[in-house]
């Protein structure tokens, strides 16, 4: 007998006119006007309908688009902390029930600012390592940043640099609000404001304000480091290691993403655990997955320094979207049929990647974001499947969403990737197994299909590859800036199976580093990227991977090599002509069989991390590493006593490490 596929989760959309039937108050915990800053606490009261509501916060200022901050959930409250610009805002509540009643609410409230008599002024956060510093507004076209330095120090930093709003023509007088982050904890600092002039010029300096940072809690844990190999004494250009640590337990807790100085000391921390960190974004906000085996309450979140969420969805409510897709039928029928098959609508949970689209051409609206789902399939034909037994699939879908976390485009592994190509190593997952997502709960095992790990947009034609782990697979996907279709436009990668041969003819002119070189592709790799903003050098494309290494190492027949470290790699490729060069194939030293990351520094460098040592569980551990692009040697090692998916080295924690 064939099992059936799980219901939809989250709610199905039901095609009958909305009626507004529902009633609702939205009140905040503090009346208006607070300083901007404030935590606000908003509570949404309904009646009438039937009862069993959900709620979709939103909020904008005066002339402002409309921004959704928590999307539609069973949850009643949202609380809000505004921190950018003072003024008034429009706070908007809509309600709707199982039987599609609506109903909204809106509030006006405003934000005063924190300038002290007119003039720049530093208060502190929640976030006891970041502080909100206010100033007065300046004149556009130029910029204004923060510039803050410990006391004692010799090195200074900046925040990002926030557009000037005030001119003849919009005479904004609102104040310059800025996130201070990247201190050392119970420390002094010294900040002032500047303004920048569109080339970069230091136009005017504000008057030092003296900040001090508040002490590490104690409920918060931190893995311990070790510095193994000192950076070397030239190694300025980032100072900052961000790990986004798992949220596996360790001795004496459980660790959150955190960023360090190159010694491991503190510098910055999101106060809770992350199932997994997708990016950094330019200015310092970041997002990740929350897990959590209610689909209303498993979220994708951006959040800002200081720890606040900016924007909220979660599984159900993509779910609800999803099932109104335009979705082709599967080009495979997973019974081994010829008729159509219907693509799965849901998803099981959101993972692995999640960040912003950039592009320098305006190609795409601003704002728009993109992440990982598991889908699934039963099927009778492929992969140890039969009639009387069928598999449970795992897949993946690429996520497409606007500013405001509504689905814009949609991608099913199911429709462009053979189901007759198992994983390379036969992966499994076991219900509620690390490392899994959730899946069809009448089965105990399923097939980690493909296990996608990373995603990137390329704004120069408009596609997204991404990273297939269990397939030794990095795909470009037919995105056209949100008018693709989905095919496949090439695949990237080495395997053994011979009916899907390498499509690029690899070549080891000049590589350096030749560890274990006779097996020259990558294999269940992690964070693949185009560097340098896809800049081209000679036709080609610098491509950095986390080589982890599964395949290379596990023996015959899949190669020859038993025992071996992960890698570091660069590749150049040429998509145009199937052409792929290894630069650079760097031995870190250790055997990461999961996790890890990689990421070409200025200055002739390259980090990885190798995100987890040792197995799973208490004792596993990470390292993060600094290979010389001419020698091939580790000039750094950090190790930190947590398992971590990802490191990334940054100038500051406004600038991630690659838009």
């Amino acid at each position: 007998m064939k099992l059936q596929l799980p219901l939809i989760l989250g709610l199905a959309a039901i095609a009958v006119p909305l009626s507004a039937q529902i009633g609702v108050n939205l009140t905040p915990n503090v009346a208006s006007p607070q300083p901007v800053g404030t935590t606000i606490s908003w509570t949404a009261t309904a009646s009438g309908g039937t009862g069993t509501y959900e709620y979709q916060f939103s909020a904008e200022g005066v002339s402002q688009p409309l921004q959704v901050r928590q999307d539609y959930s069973p949850l009643n409250t949202w609380s809000w902390t505004p921190n950018t610009v003072d003024g008034s805002f429009t706070v908007s509540v809509a309600v709707k029930d199982t039987s599609n009643n609506t109903g909204s609410s809106s509030v006006t409230y405003k934000l005063t600012s924190r300038l002290n008599g007119g003039l720049a002024a530093v208060n502190p956060t929640n976030h006891p390592l970041v502080a909100l510093f206010s100033a007065p507004p300046c004149q556009s076209p130029n910029a204004m940043r923060v510039r803050f330095q410990q006391v004692s120090a010799l090195t200074s930093f900046t925040t990002n640099n926030q557009p000037c709003r005030f001119s003849t023509t919009t005479p904004d007088i609102s104040s310059m609000n800025f996130l201070v982050a990247g201190m050392y904890a119970s420390s002094t600092y010294m900040m002032h404001w500047e303004t920048v002039s569109p080339t970069g010029t230091v136009l005017h300096t504000g008057t030092n304000l003296s900040f001090t940072t508040g002490a590490l809690p104690s409920n918060v844990f931190f893995p311990v480091y070790t510095v193994n190999i000192p950076a070397p004494a030239g190694d300025t250009m980032y100072p900052i290691l961000l790990n986004a640590f798992l949220t596996i337990p360790q001795t004496g807790g459980t660790p959150v993403p955190t960023a360090t100085d190159l010694n491991g000391n503190i510098l910055w921390y999101y106060p809770q655990g992350v199932s997994e960190f997708g990016r950094t974004e330019i200015g310092g906000n970041m997002m990740g997955n929350i897990a959590n085996p209610d689909p209303t309450k498993y979220y994708l979140r951006e959040w800002d320094l200081a720890g606040n969420t900016v924007v909220q969805t979660n599984v159900a409510r993509l779910n609800e979207q999803l099932a109104t897709y335009n979705f082709p039928p599967m080009l495979e029928n997973p019974n081994g049929g010829s008729s159509p098959y219907p693509t799965p609508t849901y998803i099981t949970g959101t993972h692995h990647e999640a960040r912003r689209l950039y592009t320098p051409t305006g190609a795409l609206p601003s704002g728009w974001v993109m992440t990982l789902g598991t889908e699934e399939v039963s099927s009778t034909a492929y992969q140890g499947g039969t009639p009387t037994a069928p598999v449970d699939i795992l897949g993946d879908k690429i996520l497409v969403l606007d500013q405001n976390f509504q689905l814009k485009w949609a991608w099913s592994s199911l429709d462009w990737i053979p189901l007759s190509r198992s994983a390379v190593l036969g992966e499994t997952c076991h219900q509620n197994s690390g490392g899994c997502q959730p899946f069809n709960t009448q089965f105990s095992v399923a097939n980690d299909w493909l296990h996608s790990n990373s995603l990137q947009y390329n704004w120069w034609d408009g596609h997204i590859i991404i990273s297939e782990r269990h397939q030794d697979w990095v795909l470009k996907v037919n995105f056209a800036n949100g008018a693709g279709s989905g095919s496949i436009v090439w695949y990237l990668g080495g395997n053994i199976q011979s009916q899907f041969q390498p499509q690029f003819a690899l070549t080891t002119n000049g590589t350096v580093g030749q560890h274990e070189i006779a097996y020259p592709w990558f294999s269940h790799q992690h964070d693949v990227e185009f560097e340098l903003g896809g800049a081209q050098i000679g036709g080609n494309r610098i491509l950095s991977v986390f080589d982890d290494g599964n395949t290379r190492v596990a023996g015959p027949p899949f190669s020859t090599f038993t025992s071996g470290d992960s890698r570091c790699q660069m590749y150049a490729i040429n998509g145009a002509a199937f052409g792929a060069n290894l630069n650079f194939n760097g031995d870190i030293g250790s055997y990461s069989f999961a996790l890890g990351s990689a990421q070409l520094l200025k200055g002739g460098t390259i980090h990885c991390n190798s995100g987890i040592i040792g197995g799973l569980g208490p004792s596993a551990y990470a390292q993060s590493t600094e290979n010389d692009l001419t020698t091939g040697n580790v000039v750094y090692n950090l190790k930190a006593a947590a398992g971590s998916y990802r490191s990334f080295r940054l100038q500051n924690l406004y600038t991630p490490d690659t838009p």
